[in-house]
């Protein structure tokens, strides 16, 4: 250093000294930053196992029997179906009060005009009774009396009074050319009635076809210019006079009575039904399940009586059995593990905590028929899934640690299931050995055969040190 006028003035051999010990030094940073960096902790590790199930090799989820869980599902899944089936398949339209007490409408219990005779002819057996017209509903409903003249087709079964011949209606009476004929149409096959399946004092018997009768008809000689003949002779001409013997004519007479008592009263329910409903669209009948309004009114069936918050409260109360809750997880035994060969196993490090995410992806069958399974959509049971932690003692025993909370999936549909539970870092003990494990359960439920087949599926472990 030289004094230059009172300041000091580097020389050029002490500048390149300075400049040399800059260079190591900053040399020397740059390569502890580097050292530093290789050598960090990492923090946080995603580590995941997966398994397909493809073609027959799928794993089939059976329904797990559980008697702590089977009435409570089994509840639910009734108040359920009673709350929709009021909804969809008999409103409150389908039925009326009577004598204190509910009846569906248009039946006997609505009122005893309703209680009809058994159909007496099958147009399966009957052909006659393809001929008859489509029923104008507009007249037909109009009055008492029109019920009772229009839209009468069973009538049309019953025997008919013309010879099988070459005859003339004359009148009341037949004029034929021949002798000895027998009637054109002895009458159809006649349904047997159920017992007392009519009102009392109506003809509750069906009656037979008239074809057994010893005779038929009592014939007379006649000369008549109206009697038919293939003659052409202008003259006189002679014919038989046919009328039907008491026998027959009594016959005949029951089968049209019967006939006309039966379709007067199926025209009155019938008119009765096309009233229901007129709100709805589309309105009518149709609208009402018989069976469903049966369960409706019927005194010892709790249908009537179950709302949707009475089916809410059944499943929490089903829910807090499978998961802990009201019921101190009384349903937690009912749980079966997917998969006993599919699971993580790991060695805890310190100051670690773990993100567990389990995912599936099923579809519901029902196997009521097992040759058959089909797909099934079935809103009212539940899917339930979850994974458990246990640690493994020295002995190779598993004691559980840690337990997911529930995911429950409605088979409705095909569904995946995407969920996490997190572990946290005071469960996990440094150095010791854990396994993981997935479970479900599938209630068993009354009237059903389910199972679920499981598709695929994949474990995804988040592990995480503070």
């Amino acid at each position: 250093m030289v004094i230059i006028n009172g300041r000091p003035k580097l020389t050029a051999t002490l500048v390149l000294a300075l400049i040399s010990l800059f260079l190591l030094f900053a040399a020397a940073c740059l390569y502890g930053k580097d050292e530093a960096i290789s050598y960090l902790p990492r923090n946080e590790d995603m580590q995941s196992i997966s398994k397909d199930y493809p073609g027959s090799s799928v794993k089939k989820l059976r329904e797990v029997l559980c008697s702590a869980a089977e009435d409570l599902f089994n509840d639910y899944r009734t108040c359920i179906k009673c709350v929709t089936d009021k909804q969809a398949y008999c409103p409150d339209c389908c039925l009326t009060s009577t004598y204190h007490k509910k009846a569906i409408r248009c039946t006997p219990q609505d009122n005893p005009i309703y209680r009809c005779c058994e159909m007496p002819f099958d147009a399966l057996e009957c052909s006659s009774l393809i001929d008859c017209p489509q029923a104008d509903w507009n007249r037909v409903c109009r009055n008492a009396h029109s019920m009772a003249t229009e839209n009468h087709c069973q009538r049309l079964g019953c025997a008919s009074l013309e010879p099988d011949g070459n005859c003339r209606k004359v009148g009341a009476d037949w004029l034929c050319e021949k002798d000895n004929l027998e009637p054109k149409f002895k009458g159809c096959p006649c349904r047997e009635p159920a017992k007392n399946a009519c009102p009392a004092g109506s003809n509750n018997k069906c009656v037979p076809p008239c074809d057994k009768l010893a005779s038929y008809y009592i014939t007379i000689p006649v000369e008549s210019p109206q009697c038919p003949s293939s003659s052409s002779f202008l003259g006189p001409k002679t014919c038989y006079q046919y009328n039907p013997t008491a026998e027959f004519a009594d016959c005949i007479n029951k089968c049209l009575a019967y006939a006309d008592e039966y379709d007067t009263c199926r025209n009155r329910q019938d008119c009765c039904k096309r009233e229901v409903c007129g709100n709805l669209n589309p309105p009518g009948y149709q609208n009402c399940d018989l069976d469903v309004c049966q369960a409706r009114i019927d005194e010892s069936s709790l249908c009537e009586r179950y709302t949707l918050a009475d089916c809410s409260r059944i499943l929490k109360d089903a829910e807090d059995c499978v998961s802990g809750g009201f019921f101190a997880g009384g349903c937690s035994k009912c749980f079966r593990e997917i998969d006993s060969e599919f699971n993580y196993r790991f060695i805890a490090k310190s100051r670690e905590s773990m993100t567990v995410i389990w995912q599936m992806s099923t579809t519901p069958y029902d196997i009521t028929n097992p040759s058959q399974p089909t797909y099934v959509a079935n809103s009212g049971t539940y899917f339930f899934s979850k994974v458990m932690v246990f640690e493994i003692t020295p002995a190779g025993a598993e004691v559980k640690v840690h337990e997911s909370m529930l995911h429950q999936k409605s088979l409705e549909a095909a569904f995946s299931i995407f969920c996490a539970t997190q572990i946290p870092d005071n469960v996990l003990q440094p150095g010791n050995s854990y396994v993981i494990r997935a479970y479900y359960f599938l209630p068993q439920l009354a009237g059903v055969d389910l199972e679920v087949h499981l598709n695929n599926i994949r474990l995804i472990m988040v592990r995480t040190r503070q």
